[in-house]
C-alpha cells in the first residue's frame, strides 16, 4: 500500500462513501485502511456512511477521521435516495469537498 503514496499530495480533502461503516466485511475493511494511510499523508478524511446499524464501527477508525452518518438505520434505498443525494451534498458543500 505504502508505494501507492509515495508521491500522494499533501494537504487534501478527501470523503469516503460507504453503504454502513460498521459493518466487518471487506469493503469497511479498505475504506478504514485507505482512511488510515491518508490520514497520515496530511489529509484530512471524511467517512459517509448511509446507514450505521450498529453504534461502534469494527475495524480501527483513526480518531482523527470524522464520520458523518446519513440515516440511524437501513431502510428500502428506492425511498431514499432523493433525501440521501440531499444529505450528501450539504456534506460535500460544508466540508468544501
Amino acid at each position: 500500500m505504502n508505494q501507492f503514496f509515495e508521491n500522494y499530495p499533501v494537504d487534501k480533502k478527501v470523503c469516503l462513501f460507504i453503504g454502513d461503516i460498521t459493518r466487518c466485511g471487506g469493503t469497511e475493511a479498505i475504506s478504514v485502511l485507505l482512511a488510515n494511510e491518508l490520514i497520515n499523508k496530511n489529509t484530512e478524511i471524511i467517512i459517509v456512511s448511509l446507514f450505521e446499524n450498529n453504534s461502534k464501527i469494527f475495524f480501527q477508525l483513526d480518531s482523527r477521521i470524522k464520520h458523518i452518518s446519513l440515516f440511524k438505520k437501513q431502510c428500502p434505498f428506492k425511498l431514499i435516495i432523493p433525501l440521501a443525494i440531499g444529505k450528501l451534498r450539504n456534506i460535500l458543500k460544508k466540508e468544501k469537498i
